[in-house]
């Protein structure tokens, strides 16, 4: 567990350091923004990419705090889960951070750069899909608790209901998370933000079907 809570640490160091690196290598002023077409729009102070490394840390903050919580309140089965759900948040907006500081500097040594808007949703498609197999991994193994997991009235109801249910979004969590990273990677540019959104729509009110099923099916039982 002290190792999960390393690497969101790590993380956030990662994110910071890299920002360091950046502001002493790039020019004042950067390429900020750019349209749908891929071309810089805005240019602007080198150290509005902060926001990333500012992000990385807030998020890591809060699953860190979230999991200290979860932990005294007895809850450790799920701590772990939390964690690494953390840890691969964290990780995204490091990327996110370093895509975008990576392309300033190839502006500013006088390379033709653009961003479109399909790369940053096959990136961020991608980097949900792993996320989603990250969390089927762990859902399965996390025990009822107040804040982690497919929480709905039905799986809340006792401990078998909630097994059945996390086990259900557990492995349907990995198989769309593997759709999705699949679709983020191959998928023409303009469908992947379809695919992906409508991917994550159908499985999680699967997910909520299910445990409502499970429910039903326990109630009915003589």
């Amino acid at each position: 567990m002290k190792k999960l809570y390393a690497l969101i640490a790590a993380a956030v160091v990662l994110s910071f350091a890299a920002a360091a690196v950046f502001l002493m290598l790039s020019p004042d002023i950067v390429p900020m923004h750019y349209n749908f077409a891929g071309e810089i729009d805005r240019f602007g102070s080198k150290y509005e990419n902060l926001i990333f490394p500012f992000l990385s840390l807030l998020t890591g903050a809060v699953f860190l705090l979230c999991a200290r919580s979860m932990g005294r309140r007895g809850e450790v089965g799920s701590v772990k889960a939390l964690l690494i759900t953390g840890a691969v948040t964290v990780f995204f907006f490091d990327g996110l951070g370093i895509f975008f500081m990576q392309k300033d500097l190839a502006f500013a040594a006088g390379e033709a750069v653009s961003v479109s808007a399909g790369q940053i949703v096959r990136f961020t498609g991608a980097a949900t899909g792993i996320l989603l197999i990250c969390l089927g991994c762990a859902m399965p193994r996390v025990a009822r608790n107040s804040l982690f997991g497919l929480r709905t009235r039905w799986s809340m109801a006792s401990d078998r209901l909630w097994e059945k249910s996390q086990r259900f979004a557990g492995r349907s969590a990995a198989g769309t998370g593997a759709l999705m990273t699949a679709l983020a990677l191959w998928s023409p540019e303009g469908a992947v933000l379809y695919l992906s959104g409508a991917a994550v729509l159908v499985w999680a009110a699967a997910c909520v079907l299910a445990s409502y099923l499970y429910y039903r099916a326990e109630k009915t039982e003589p």
